[in-house]
């Protein structure tokens, strides 16, 4: 009896180990953000700059399993010049 208990609970156990995988993964990998808008203009006389460049970098933020986690990812840099 003890060697038939010992045994199911070692296949329950491998069932488990083999679900906790699909568990971590069950959120899609999605990303957003919102349009970003703005004008680069001079400090003393507020006319708009022609020709600075602006960097956006999007850092990837990880949610599994309900916890945000911030890496060092980087998931997207665009770069923009001013007209």
């Amino acid at each position: 009896m003890f060697v038939r208990l010992t045994r199911l609970y070692g296949y329950l156990f491998a069932a488990l180990l083999a679900l906790v995988p699909l568990v971590t993964v069950a959120e899609p990998f999605t990303y957003s953000a919102k349009e970003i808008h703005g004008q680069v203009v001079d400090e003393a006389t507020g006319a708009p700059l022609e020709g600075v460049v602006i960097v956006a970098q999007w850092q990837l933020v990880r949610m599994i399993n309900g916890w945000r986690w911030a890496g060092d990812d980087v998931l997207k840099i665009i770069e923009a010049v001013t007209d």
